[in-house]
């Protein structure tokens, strides 16, 4: 994983952006692997495609297939899922790596409210999953401006924890560290082992972060 992140710069982040949209808004890492979310729990009913290990698969591959299309573009793609909910995923770049991805969902652009009920009914009927009558607790209906609007918002929320660096680079948290130990002991011999004592890693973790996030060996 590269990625690092301020927990609570960025869940406040998170909280207005679904304070002002209604919509739940996710942090993934460059991994796909879930971090962060506001709201906490997904919606009712992707909570009932979660629990079914096939339709959990499925999800995880239309999540998995917006991540690769966003890093390949470069900027923020609008999807329909597997289930026919609408949601859009954007790459989170430092120093043009992709360290991360934001991610809304969950929300539809049907307006006729019976009409959305039956297509997720389709949905876990297909799969023999008991449907709830709670089913579209949690699934916001907007028109198409308003799911435009919620994309170009997100998009300034990327820049803006860049900017913030309410995310990063793992290098970053590595590079301030070793540089306040080099700088503390620039009078003293110092042995590779002491500086990885110092922060904390194995010694052959101290050679292959210097080398993944500087670019250079402990020597130099």
């Amino acid at each position: 994983m590269k990625l690092e992140f301020n927990r609570q710069q960025l869940l406040e982040l998170m909280r207005d952006f679904h304070t002002l949209s209604g919509i739940r808004i996710v942090l993934f890492d460059d991994e796909y692997h879930e971090l962060l979310s506001y709201p906490e729990q997904p919606c009712k009913f992707c909570s009932l495609l979660k629990s079914n290990p096939e339709t959990k698969g499925l999800c995880d591959a239309s999540d998995a297939r917006s991540f690769r299309e966003a890093e390949a573009k470069k900027k923020l793609i609008l999807f329909h899922c597997h289930a026919g909910l609408i949601e859009a995923t954007i790459p989170l770049e430092d120093n043009h790596v992709t360290i991360g991805y934001l991610m809304f969902g969950q929300i539809s652009d049907l307006q006729n409210r019976e009409n959305l009920h039956t297509q997720l009914q389709n949905v876990l009927s297909q799969y023999a999953i008991p449907c709830s009558n709670d089913i579209l607790e949690g699934i916001p209906r907007k028109t198409n401006d308003q799911i435009q609007a919620a994309a170009k918002i997100m998009e300034a929320c990327t820049h803006y924890a860049i900017l913030r660096q309410a995310v990063g680079l793992k290098r970053q948290q590595f590079s301030r560290m070793l540089t306040a130990y080099l700088l503390a002991h620039l009078s003293e011999p110092m042995q590779a082992q002491d500086i990885a004592d110092a922060l904390g890693i194995s010694r052959s973790k101290l050679y292959s972060q210097c080398d993944q996030y500087l670019g250079m060996g402990i020597g130099e």
